[in-house]
């Protein structure tokens, strides 16, 4: 690991500027270029989609910048950085793993194999038991690879899904938890995830619920996507058009399990918040939540 602290890495999460390539893109769900600005942060602009409504940054960094700059923010987290990921994300990483644990590929006597995508240090993967699990992830930065291979004797790929020649329907299970609103290219990404699933296999999934907030935060000033750490806002709508475009089905969205915070009172405030999202979630009819938290999906190859 670098010797930097999470400060600065946090201070990484700032594009470094123009000296980096930027492209312009079309909305990647419909593929139109009608859009109405929402924002502009960080120098770049967020749109909504005047067609289907998805909301992205236009223009977006190149595919290698992306990655580059990727890089060297999982590569400045220090030791703290490191531990304090791993307790925010307990419950996410519990929900996710009892989703893949009980799923109805599993069998007695047979070992599965679970791919995590963009698996940083590998916390996730430690959850499942080796006894059973074939554990495999991807991670683009160097030293959060290392850290995943050297405590868990896991497979730790260090290049993206789409250059990677994975075999074909060779997974039970991919795993992508606060990932797919990072992503270069999502629906590359959701096509190559169901070639490697197994017909029936599952991929499980968490992004953030971040538009919804948009009027709130703008009036108080703060950032609504923090670009380029994140290129877009998926919608539960959004989400399983995506999905569906790529092959999946019986694709369900819900709130996810609320991310913990070592302070008592903001930690009572997330789980309050989560109870309130289901509730509106079902009031909806599964096309609300409310603003904080994430939305968990779960989809069959």
């Amino acid at each position: 690991m670098t010797d930097v602290s999470t400060a600065q890495a946090a201070s990484l999460r700032e594009w470094p500027g123009p000296a980096e390539t930027l492209e312009e893109r079309s909305c990647e769900l419909c593929g139109r270029d009608e859009a109405t600005q929402l924002h502009v942060e960080n120098g770049f602009r967020i749109l909504r989609c005047r067609q289907c409504r998805h909301v992205y940054v236009n223009p977006r960094p190149t595919r290698d910048a992306l990655n580059s700059w990727y890089r060297r923010f999982f590569d400045a987290l220090d030791a703290e950085g490191m531990e304090g990921w791993r307790r925010q994300m307990s419950g996410v990483f519990r929900q996710v793993y009892c989703l893949a644990a009980n799923s109805e590929r599993q069998c007695r006597d047979c070992r599965r194999r679970v791919l995590d995508i963009g698996c940083g240090y590998g916390f996730l993967l430690e959850m499942f038991p080796a006894v059973g699990w074939d554990r495999e992830g991807i991670e683009l930065a160097a030293a959060a690879a290392d850290y995943g291979r050297a405590n868990l004797g896991a497979t730790i790929h260090e290049q993206a899904l789409e250059d990677l020649r994975l075999p074909d329907a060779h997974y039970d299970v991919v795993t992508c938890i606060y990932l797919l609103e990072h992503v270069w290219d999502p629906r590359l990404m959701m096509a190559h995830m169901h070639r490697i699933l197994k017909p029936g296999g599952l991929l499980i999934g968490v992004v953030p619920q971040t538009v919804p907030t948009y009027r709130v935060k703008k009036l108080l000033g703060l950032d609504l996507l923090s670009p380029p750490f994140h290129l877009r806002d998926y919608s539960p709508q959004s989400l399983v058009r995506f999905l569906d475009q790529a092959g999946f089905t019986s694709i369900r969205v819900s709130p996810a399990a609320p991310m913990t915070s070592p302070n008592p009172i903001e930690n009572w405030l997330l789980r309050v918040n989560d109870c309130l999202s289901r509730v509106v979630f079902r009031a909806s009819l599964g096309r609300a939540m409310t603003p904080v938290g994430g939305k968990l999906v779960v989809a069959t190859a």
